[in-house]
């Protein structure tokens, strides 16, 4: 059976954020897709190195989808734990379909791990 437009463009109202706990943090927090349109937005501009935190100031929302974060907290966002930071990156990469060469990059451009190593295995514990 063939979609129509106003299936395809309805399908987008069934996804919900997905929840990831976050200890360091004392709860949870719920994750969304990027559209295409906040993806083009992300790869616009700003450092390589800003792509973790950019990312995930977009894609962490309340449980009903709205954003928690605005683009001004970012500075804030960057003074958490490096390893928390990475961690929710990597689920929220792993949320939006980044592949590993995409993570692998992203982890060389935001810098080391706290005991030097730049491996995504070293940042991104998989669940």
């Amino acid at each position: 059976m063939s979609l129509t437009r106003e299936q395809i463009l309805a399908s987008r109202k069934d996804r919900k954020p997905v929840r990831l706990e976050v200890p360091e943090w004392g709860g949870d927090v719920f994750v969304r897709v990027l559209s295409a349109a906040d993806q083009a937005d992300l790869s616009d501009g700003g450092a390589p190195k800003e792509l973790p935190i950019r990312v995930i100031l977009h894609c962490l929302v309340t449980e009903s989808g709205e954003r928690i974060f605005t683009d001004e907290d970012a500075v804030e966002l960057a003074k958490e734990d490096f390893p928390v930071i990475m961690r929710v990156f990597g689920f929220v990469a792993r949320q939006n379909g980044l592949s590993t060469k995409e993570l692998e990059e992203a982890m060389e451009n935001f810098g080391p791990s706290p005991n030097g190593s730049k491996s995504s295995e070293s940042l991104l514990p998989l669940d």
